[in-house]
């Protein structure tokens, strides 16, 4: 009997993996993947083995090199555009058509680089869904849902962080944060959750949308493994305080640096 995972559990639909014959969750609304062997789920990939898939599978890590490598040579086969007065002898007929040649040949590398690019990123988006998961693994789905949903003051910490470092009095950036957020109408709350939910998704970007790494973490309701006590909590904290102040400074003065450079 196969070994059934614990995300399978709470899918309402699963399917055997193809290519490790586990049960894996079935779900169209986020990206996952097979938790024994990384098979891709996504519907947005075609899952049966293509020239591309079979491409992608053995390029693996080595996507940044061989886009390095290909960028190489479509750098040397992309002609420099050249103009009548650059020689004494200008620019001779024969040269025009093969300029439009070398330039339709360099189109090749240059369709690659964006192929790989792409799965460069998908990759990179991967692993953030792995991340989420691990996360949800160590201290539950709670709490992970929590800190995703953090995210959703972005615009209010900029907000914030420009108001201390434009105030002549010494302020304390992450205290007024928390009290910006603990005194935050619940209307605001559910604004900011809507606008987070019409993000939309992009394949050109490292990180997915929060709202596709929240749909993830729902469909895997876990407990923590580990639980602080009071007191480590406490202490915790104290340390994380020690932090506060050189990462305000330099928060500030990237701030001050964007206003000012000029």
């Amino acid at each position: 009997m196969h070994q059934t995972s614990e995300l399978a559990q709470h899918s309402s639909e699963t399917k055997t993996c193809p290519q490790c014959k586990k049960q894996m969750p079935v779900a169209s609304e986020y990206i996952t993947w097979c938790e024994y062997c990384d098979y891709n789920v996504n519907p947005a990939i075609p899952e049966e083995s293509t020239p591309i898939t079979r491409l992608y599978e053995r390029l693996g890590e080595r996507l940044g090199t061989a886009i390095s490598t290909i960028y190489t040579w479509f750098d040397l086969l992309y002609p420099e555009k050249a103009t009548n007065g650059e020689r004494e002898d200008g620019v001779s007929l024969l040269e025009v058509p093969a300029y439009y040649f070398m330039k339709a040949i360099s189109f090749i590398p240059y369709s690659l680089i964006y192929l790989l690019t792409f799965f460069l990123y998908r990759n990179k988006q991967v692993a953030e869904f792995k991340a989420e998961l691990f996360e949800a693994e160590v201290t539950g789905t709670h709490t992970a849902m929590r800190t995703l949903e953090k995210l959703h003051y972005g615009d209010l910490f900029a907000y914030i962080s420009r108001k201390v470092a434009l105030n002549k009095e010494k302020l304390n950036l992450f205290t007024e944060l928390r009290s910006r957020v603990a005194n935050l109408p619940e209307r605001e709350r559910k604004r900011l959750k809507r606008k987070t939910e019409l993000e939309k998704t992009r394949i050109d970007t490292t990180h997915p949308t929060t709202r596709l790494r929240m749909n993830l973490l729902k469909a895997k309701t876990v407990h923590p493994k580990i639980k602080l006590t009071s007191l480590e909590v406490s202490a915790l904290q104290k340390e994380l305080e020690k932090l506060e102040e050189p990462i305000q400074e330099k928060i500030i003065d990237e701030i001050k640096y964007e206003l000012y450079q000029w």
